[in-house]
């Protein structure tokens, strides 16, 4: 799997130096090789708000917020499918973020956000592993019950769940943010979950905050970093049930 570490390298750069030629990340990933051998397909659920959704900032001013053709589930999905990845075919993704939500809000289900509970959704569901990118809910006491309760309940699906990092933020609207990924840090080692570093990722790069332009948001550019990190930490566990 070397060349899939030096893959997302090298996306990592360019997302970073703003894309070279173009900007989107979806066109600056390798096509899938035609003649890539058929695999069992590894189904993978993004469940998030509205930085895993890829809301489009400008778009998110009005009523009806889109995303990005480029955002992080895609992204993901098109270098794990790369021929310097799994090849064609080995990976399909689901982007059920959901803008303006949280946590407790996709656990319990019934309300505008989510309709139906998190059980209910998992049981219609064919992912076999569940990405969480909701970063904030309720006190960070609070946020680590919820995060319990959604490592029980995809365990209890048979289905694997990650947590997934925030990416920073450059204003003071979420000033306790950093309470959050600590609560988030602490979850993870104690379960045994495979978590997703974006937070001190991201500020590895010192114009990081060229990246949001919203200083929410990410940018195209911006969602590229975080679906490298993504692809990245999902590498070990794809492989692993493509072995079984």
């Amino acid at each position: 799997m070397r060349k899939v570490v030096a893959f997302m390298a090298g996306m990592f750069v360019m997302a970073c130096n703003g894309g070279g030629a173009s900007s989107d990340p979806v066109a600056q990933t390798t096509k899938p090789s035609t003649s890539a051998q058929p695999v069992a397909v590894v189904n993978i659920l993004f469940e998030g708000d509205s930085t895993m959704f890829g809301s489009d900032v400008m778009s998110c001013a009005n009523p009806n917020c889109q995303n990005l053709a480029g955002n992080e589930p895609v992204v993901v999905t098109a270098l794990l499918n790369d021929k310097n990845g799994f090849g064609a075919g080995a990976v399909s993704g689901t982007n059920a973020g959901v803008p303006s939500s949280n946590l407790a809000e996709m656990l319990s289900g019934g309300n505008a956000q989510y309709p139906n509970s998190y059980p209910d959704v998992l049981k219609r569901a064919q992912a076999k592993i569940v990405v969480s990118n909701h970063s904030m809910a309720g006190r960070p006491e609070q946020f680590e019950g919820y995060l319990n309760r959604f490592i029980d309940e995809t365990l209890a699906a048979d289905k694997i769940p990650v947590l997934e990092e925030p990416n920073p933020v450059c204003h003071d609207k979420r000033p306790n943010l950093d309470a959050y990924v600590v609560v988030m840090r602490k979850v993870a080692a104690a379960r045994s979950v495979v978590l997703v570093h974006q937070y001190d990722t991201f500020k590895t790069n010192p114009y990081w905050e060229t990246l949001l332009p919203d200083c929410v948001h990410p940018s195209s550019n911006g969602y590229a970093v975080k679906a490298r990190n993504t692809a990245q930490a999902l590498i070990p566990i794809i492989q692993k049930l493509r072995n079984n």
